[in-house]
């Protein structure tokens, strides 16, 4: 009786240790390609913001030029107070993605993720890089 209590025992030792090996495995070769940050902003080297979604035909550029701001739309510019587009910047960097809403393109038009729907914001420095 207790020769056959260990051969169980180590039985199910053993396939404790398979099952924990492969589990280890599997969470290594399953990296997320999840980014964490979802932006990463210089804010003292943004000079342009573009906005665009469905309701903005020409989108929104928030420009800046020497230390003013300025929102154009639709070939008009208005003043633009710098503390709101410190809280804009403030914002987008604070933003932190949680989950991916869904990987089938069929579901980003639910989410309002997809081209026609979704809420596209550019930021650039000032030598136009994104």
């Amino acid at each position: 009786m207790k020769k056959s209590i260990k051969i169980i025992l180590s039985v199910f030792v053993l396939l404790c240790m398979i099952f924990i090996i492969i589990n280890i495995r599997d969470s290594a070769s399953k990296k997320s390609t999840f980014k964490s940050v979802l932006a990463d902003v210089d804010t003292n080297t943004v000079s342009l913001i573009v906005i665009k979604n469905k309701n903005i035909t020409n989108g929104i550029d928030l420009v800046k030029t020497d230390s003013v701001w300025n929102i154009i739309y639709n070939n008009k510019t208005f003043l633009v107070d710098k503390l709101m587009i410190d809280s804009i910047l403030q914002q987008i960097d604070i933003v932190k993605p949680r989950r991916i809403a869904s990987k089938q393109k069929i579901s980003w038009a639910e989410y309002e993720v997809n081209d026609s729907l979704g809420t596209l914001v550019s930021i650039y420095d000032q030598k136009n890089k994104k």
